[in-house]
Protein backbone atom coordinates (compact mmCIF):
# COMPACT_ATOMS: atom_id res chain seq x y z
CA UNK A 1 0.00 0.00 0.00
CA UNK A 2 1.15 3.36 -1.05
CA UNK A 3 1.79 5.98 1.34
CA UNK A 4 -1.10 7.98 0.19
CA UNK A 5 -3.69 4.98 0.01
CA UNK A 6 -2.54 5.05 3.59
CA UNK A 7 -2.88 8.04 4.38
CA UNK A 8 -6.39 8.38 3.24
CA UNK A 9 -6.99 5.05 4.44
CA UNK A 10 -6.27 6.70 7.86
CA UNK A 11 -8.18 9.75 7.41
CA UNK A 12 -11.20 7.66 6.19
CA UNK A 13 -10.55 5.48 9.14
CA UNK A 14 -10.76 9.12 11.43
CA UNK A 15 -14.21 9.85 9.61
CA UNK A 16 -15.83 6.75 10.58
CA UNK A 17 -14.93 6.87 14.48
CA UNK A 18 -15.87 10.80 14.50
CA UNK A 19 -19.52 9.92 13.00
CA UNK A 20 -19.78 6.46 15.32
CA UNK A 21 -18.86 9.05 17.99
CA UNK A 22 -21.25 11.43 17.31
CA UNK A 23 -23.99 8.94 16.69
CA UNK A 24 -22.88 7.32 20.21
CA UNK A 25 -23.62 10.94 22.11
CA UNK A 26 -26.81 11.23 19.87
CA UNK A 27 -28.21 7.43 21.21
CA UNK A 28 -26.96 8.74 24.94
CA UNK A 29 -28.58 12.07 24.83
CA UNK A 30 -31.74 10.29 23.31
CA UNK A 31 -31.40 7.52 26.27
CA UNK A 32 -31.36 10.20 28.56
CA UNK A 33 -34.10 11.81 27.28
CA UNK A 34 -36.16 8.66 27.50
CA UNK A 35 -35.32 8.09 31.24
CA UNK A 36 -35.78 11.60 32.04
CA UNK A 37 -39.21 11.27 30.66
CA UNK A 38 -40.27 7.98 32.07
CA UNK A 39 -39.57 9.25 35.68
CA UNK A 40 -41.79 11.99 34.44
CA UNK A 41 -44.51 9.58 33.98
CA UNK A 42 -43.90 7.93 36.61
CA UNK A 43 -44.45 10.79 38.88
CA UNK A 44 -47.13 12.26 37.43
CA UNK A 45 -48.91 8.65 37.61
CA UNK A 46 -47.81 7.94 41.49
CA UNK A 47 -49.94 11.61 41.71
CA UNK A 48 -52.92 10.48 39.77
CA UNK A 49 -52.93 7.44 42.26
CA UNK A 50 -53.01 9.73 45.05
CA UNK A 51 -55.52 11.35 43.51
CA UNK A 52 -58.01 8.67 42.67
CA UNK A 53 -57.82 7.11 46.17
CA UNK A 54 -59.69 8.54 49.57
CA UNK A 55 -57.84 8.80 52.30
CA UNK A 56 -59.74 6.39 54.34
CA UNK A 57 -57.16 5.97 57.33
CA UNK A 58 -58.54 9.39 57.71
CA UNK A 59 -61.51 9.14 60.75
CA UNK A 60 -61.58 12.64 61.04
CA UNK A 61 -62.66 12.88 57.39
CA UNK A 62 -64.39 9.90 56.69
CA UNK A 63 -66.81 10.03 59.52
CA UNK A 64 -68.28 13.47 59.09
CA UNK A 65 -68.99 12.71 55.77
CA UNK A 66 -70.43 9.56 56.31
CA UNK A 67 -72.74 11.28 58.85
CA UNK A 68 -73.74 13.80 56.74
CA UNK A 69 -74.69 11.53 53.90
CA UNK A 70 -72.09 13.30 51.26
CA UNK A 71 -71.98 11.79 47.80
CA UNK A 72 -68.45 11.96 46.42
CA UNK A 73 -68.01 13.10 43.28
CA UNK A 74 -65.92 9.96 41.51
CA UNK A 75 -62.12 10.97 40.73
CA UNK A 76 -60.86 8.83 38.04
CA UNK A 77 -57.02 7.99 37.91
CA UNK A 78 -56.84 10.23 34.66
CA UNK A 79 -58.78 13.25 36.36
CA UNK A 80 -60.36 14.86 33.48
CA UNK A 81 -59.64 18.68 32.89
CA UNK A 82 -56.25 18.31 34.89
CA UNK A 83 -53.09 17.82 34.49
CA UNK A 84 -49.61 17.52 36.54
CA UNK A 85 -46.75 19.73 35.69
CA UNK A 86 -42.89 20.53 36.25
CA UNK A 87 -43.04 17.24 38.88
CA UNK A 88 -40.56 16.21 41.29
CA UNK A 89 -40.45 14.32 43.54
CA UNK A 90 -37.94 13.79 47.01
CA UNK A 91 -36.70 11.48 49.43
CA UNK A 92 -37.57 12.38 53.07
CA UNK A 93 -36.55 9.60 55.47
CA UNK A 94 -37.76 6.11 55.77
CA UNK A 95 -40.74 5.76 53.27
CA UNK A 96 -41.37 9.66 53.40
CA UNK A 97 -41.42 11.43 49.96
CA UNK A 98 -42.38 15.08 49.05
CA UNK A 99 -43.95 15.73 45.18
CA UNK A 100 -43.80 19.25 44.17
CA UNK A 101 -46.38 19.80 41.17
CA UNK A 102 -48.26 22.32 39.13
CA UNK A 103 -51.35 21.68 38.94
CA UNK A 104 -53.18 22.93 35.70
CA UNK A 105 -56.76 23.45 34.18
CA UNK A 106 -57.80 26.03 31.77
CA UNK A 107 -58.76 28.34 34.66
CA UNK A 108 -56.50 27.47 37.32
CA UNK A 109 -52.68 27.02 38.09
CA UNK A 110 -50.99 26.51 41.11
CA UNK A 111 -48.18 24.81 42.90
CA UNK A 112 -48.52 22.12 45.63
CA UNK A 113 -46.45 19.80 47.51
CA UNK A 114 -47.70 16.72 48.69
CA UNK A 115 -45.62 14.58 51.95
CA UNK A 116 -46.41 10.51 51.54
CA UNK A 117 -45.78 7.83 53.80
CA UNK A 118 -45.49 5.17 51.59
CA UNK A 119 -45.94 1.93 53.87
CA UNK A 120 -45.55 -1.04 51.27
CA UNK A 121 -46.92 -0.81 47.62
CA UNK A 122 -50.40 -1.15 48.27
CA UNK A 123 -50.93 1.44 50.86
CA UNK A 124 -49.99 5.51 51.65
CA UNK A 125 -50.70 7.61 54.37
CA UNK A 126 -50.65 11.41 53.02
CA UNK A 127 -48.99 13.48 56.16
CA UNK A 128 -48.85 17.18 54.68
CA UNK A 129 -50.49 18.87 51.53
CA UNK A 130 -49.78 22.64 50.82
CA UNK A 131 -50.65 24.35 48.11
CA UNK A 132 -49.25 28.13 46.18
CA UNK A 133 -50.61 30.64 44.40
CA UNK A 134 -48.84 33.28 42.27
CA UNK A 135 -50.31 36.66 42.17
CA UNK A 136 -49.50 35.97 37.75
CA UNK A 137 -51.89 33.11 38.09
CA UNK A 138 -54.59 33.93 39.95
CA UNK A 139 -56.19 37.93 40.13
CA UNK A 140 -57.73 38.69 43.60
CA UNK A 141 -60.93 38.51 42.50
CA UNK A 142 -61.08 34.63 41.53
CA UNK A 143 -58.26 33.99 44.58
CA UNK A 144 -60.95 35.30 47.35
CA UNK A 145 -63.57 32.87 46.35
CA UNK A 146 -60.86 30.27 45.32
CA UNK A 147 -58.85 30.02 49.24
CA UNK A 148 -61.09 29.33 51.68
CA UNK A 149 -62.22 25.55 50.29
CA UNK A 150 -58.42 25.13 49.09
CA UNK A 151 -57.50 25.92 52.61
CA UNK A 152 -60.23 23.29 53.98
CA UNK A 153 -58.60 20.14 51.91
CA UNK A 154 -55.29 20.86 52.77
CA UNK A 155 -56.12 21.04 56.46
CA UNK A 156 -58.27 17.58 55.68
CA UNK A 157 -54.98 16.45 53.98
CA UNK A 158 -56.96 15.15 51.57
CA UNK A 159 -55.59 15.11 47.82
CA UNK A 160 -58.40 13.44 46.03
CA UNK A 161 -61.08 15.65 47.86
CA UNK A 162 -59.01 18.89 46.35
CA UNK A 163 -58.43 17.70 42.68
CA UNK A 164 -61.84 16.97 42.41
CA UNK A 165 -62.71 20.82 43.81
CA UNK A 166 -60.54 22.19 41.41
CA UNK A 167 -61.44 19.99 38.37
CA UNK A 168 -65.33 21.14 39.32
CA UNK A 169 -64.23 25.03 39.99
CA UNK A 170 -62.44 25.12 36.47
CA UNK A 171 -65.69 23.84 34.61
CA UNK A 172 -67.68 26.33 36.41
CA UNK A 173 -65.80 29.00 35.95
CA UNK A 174 -65.07 28.47 32.39
CA UNK A 175 -68.66 28.18 31.99
CA UNK A 176 -69.31 31.89 33.76
CA UNK A 177 -66.53 32.95 31.32
CA UNK A 178 -68.16 32.03 28.19
CA UNK A 179 -71.80 33.19 29.22
CA UNK A 180 -70.45 36.79 30.23
CA UNK A 181 -68.18 36.80 26.87
CA UNK A 182 -71.44 36.56 25.45
CA UNK A 183 -73.50 38.95 27.41
CA UNK A 184 -70.62 41.49 26.49
CA UNK A 185 -70.51 40.93 23.00
CA UNK A 186 -74.00 41.67 22.79
CA UNK A 187 -73.47 44.65 24.83
CA UNK A 188 -75.85 43.85 27.68
CA UNK A 189 -73.22 43.76 30.46
CA UNK A 190 -69.83 45.68 31.72
CA UNK A 191 -67.37 43.80 34.22
CA UNK A 192 -65.37 44.68 36.49
CA UNK A 193 -63.05 42.37 39.29
CA UNK A 194 -64.54 42.50 42.76
CA UNK A 195 -63.41 44.04 45.71
CA UNK A 196 -65.52 42.17 48.13
CA UNK A 197 -63.72 39.15 50.23
CA UNK A 198 -66.12 37.08 48.48
CA UNK A 199 -64.19 37.27 45.28
CA UNK A 200 -66.01 36.84 41.84
CA UNK A 201 -67.60 39.24 39.09
CA UNK A 202 -68.90 42.71 39.23
CA UNK A 203 -71.50 42.95 36.50
CA UNK A 204 -73.40 46.06 35.42
CA UNK A 205 -76.22 45.13 33.64
CA UNK A 206 -77.07 47.51 31.01
CA UNK A 207 -79.98 48.42 28.38
CA UNK A 208 -77.73 46.91 24.85
CA UNK A 209 -79.05 50.19 23.26
CA UNK A 210 -77.89 52.91 25.70
CA UNK A 211 -74.97 51.10 28.24
CA UNK A 212 -75.57 54.28 30.41
CA UNK A 213 -78.87 53.05 31.47
CA UNK A 214 -77.72 50.26 34.14
CA UNK A 215 -80.35 48.07 35.54
CA UNK A 216 -78.82 46.20 38.07
CA UNK A 217 -75.49 45.22 39.88
CA UNK A 218 -74.89 41.65 40.36
CA UNK A 219 -71.65 39.73 42.37
CA UNK A 220 -70.95 36.45 40.38
CA UNK A 221 -69.04 34.72 42.45
CA UNK A 222 -68.71 30.44 43.53
CA UNK A 223 -68.19 28.68 46.78
CA UNK A 224 -67.76 25.23 47.66
CA UNK A 225 -70.93 24.07 49.54
CA UNK A 226 -70.03 21.21 52.11
CA UNK A 227 -74.31 20.45 51.65
CA UNK A 228 -74.33 19.49 47.67
CA UNK A 229 -70.52 18.81 47.86
CA UNK A 230 -70.02 20.80 44.70
CA UNK A 231 -68.58 24.70 43.63
CA UNK A 232 -72.09 26.68 43.28
CA UNK A 233 -72.66 29.90 41.70
CA UNK A 234 -73.85 32.42 43.79
CA UNK A 235 -75.47 35.77 43.27
CA UNK A 236 -75.61 38.90 44.96
CA UNK A 237 -78.11 41.71 43.29
CA UNK A 238 -78.69 45.02 44.08
CA UNK A 239 -80.65 47.57 41.86
CA UNK A 240 -78.82 50.24 40.25
CA UNK A 241 -81.03 52.96 41.39
CA UNK A 242 -83.35 52.73 44.93
CA UNK A 243 -87.12 51.79 43.92
CA UNK A 244 -86.11 50.44 40.39
CA UNK A 245 -89.02 49.81 38.59
CA UNK A 246 -87.46 46.75 36.48
CA UNK A 247 -86.75 45.05 40.00
CA UNK A 248 -90.08 45.06 41.03
CA UNK A 249 -91.09 44.17 37.44
CA UNK A 250 -88.41 41.38 37.74
CA UNK A 251 -88.48 40.36 40.91
CA UNK A 252 -89.65 36.96 39.90
CA UNK A 253 -87.16 35.81 37.50
CA UNK A 254 -84.21 37.31 40.16
CA UNK A 255 -84.96 35.15 42.69
CA UNK A 256 -84.53 32.11 40.31
CA UNK A 257 -80.52 33.43 40.01
CA UNK A 258 -80.65 32.61 43.86
CA UNK A 259 -81.60 28.92 43.45
CA UNK A 260 -79.14 26.07 44.68
CA UNK A 261 -77.50 24.15 42.23
CA UNK A 262 -77.50 25.90 39.25
CA UNK A 263 -76.75 23.84 36.03
CA UNK A 264 -75.50 25.58 32.63
CA UNK A 265 -78.85 24.78 30.87
CA UNK A 266 -80.31 26.78 33.50
CA UNK A 267 -77.74 29.71 33.90
CA UNK A 268 -77.83 29.93 29.91
CA UNK A 269 -81.92 30.09 30.00
CA UNK A 270 -81.90 32.53 33.26
CA UNK A 271 -79.79 35.12 31.62
CA UNK A 272 -81.33 35.18 27.99
CA UNK A 273 -84.91 36.01 30.21
CA UNK A 274 -82.84 38.59 31.88
CA UNK A 275 -81.71 40.23 28.11
CA UNK A 276 -85.34 39.88 26.67
CA UNK A 277 -86.87 41.75 30.03
CA UNK A 278 -84.23 44.39 29.25
CA UNK A 279 -85.30 44.37 25.52
CA UNK A 280 -88.74 44.46 26.95
CA UNK A 281 -88.46 47.35 28.85
CA UNK A 282 -86.15 49.47 26.29
CA UNK A 283 -89.21 49.01 23.66
CA UNK A 284 -91.77 50.50 26.56
CA UNK A 285 -89.34 53.81 26.61
CA UNK A 286 -89.47 53.95 23.37
CA UNK A 287 -91.43 56.86 22.70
Amino acid sequence: MSEDETQNYGEAEDEELAALRKLKNKLLTEVSQLRDKLKEQERKHELEEYASVCSSQNESVTKPLAKNNIRLIEVSQRILGVSFEDVNKNWLRDNIYEYKATIVTKALRLSFELTVDSKDEETFEIIDVACHFLESDVDTCYFNEIAPWVEMFTKMKNFSYLITAISNYSDQSILRAKILSKLQKKQYVTLENCTEETGGVTIFVHSSRNTDRVHLKFQWATRFLERTWRIEHYFTIVPAIEGSRFIEVNRELLNKFCRKSLGKSELEQLWNELCNAIDEEDEEMIP
